[in-house]
């Protein structure tokens, strides 16, 4: 899809209903367990140097409600096919919020952007909370050799659920 296709889809959305909106938005991961993603973009206001785009985006992360968790046979379920080590054997809770395609502009890190969208994020996470009536977590993958943004997630509250020697998921609760 090209941007100009993608800038009319957003428009066509502008004005409609929840329910047209949820059947435009179905081939976009809205699924009856799954909400459809959104974005919390980080972006640098008033930039002096570059007047071409004075609100440049330096930061993203994408956030899903996950109502139910995806099933995931990793080698400690019954039946797991040793192939899949690389996948996480622990249960995710139920309902959470997924974390991912999370990205800081190097010239913007340690600089708060990345605690900023967390944030925003834990916010996102808070709202559904309220409206199920039950904490919703976040949850995250990583890759384990990101070792700047599992530090950010540590500092910022994140605690292990599974670590492996790709990647470890992580969780946070409000």
């Amino acid at each position: 899809m090209s941007s100009e296709d993608g800038a009319r889809e957003l428009d066509a959305l502008r004005g409609q209903d929840d329910a047209a909106r949820e059947g435009i938005l179905a081939g976009i991961a809205a699924t009856p367990h799954y909400e459809p993603e959104v974005y919390f973009v980080a972006a640098e206001a008033n930039n002096r140097v570059n007047r071409t785009d004075p609100n440049r985006t330096v930061g993203v992360v994408s956030a899903q409600l996950r109502r139910r968790a995806p099933l995931i046979a990793g080698p400690g379920a019954e039946g797991g096919d040793p192939s899949t080590e690389h996948l996480p054997s622990v249960p995710l809770p139920s309902p959470h919020v997924y974390l991912c395609n999370m990205y800081v502009d190097a010239k913007f890190r340690k600089r708060g952007v990345g605690t900023a969208l967390l944030s925003a994020a834990g916010e996102y996470a808070c709202a559904w909370s309220e409206q199920l009536g039950e904490a919703v977590p976040l949850v995250l993958s990583v890759d384990n050799d990101n070792v700047g943004a599992v530090r950010l997630y540590e500092k910022c509250g994140f605690e292990y659920l599974e670590k492996n020697d790709v990647f470890c998921v992580m969780e946070k609760w409000p």
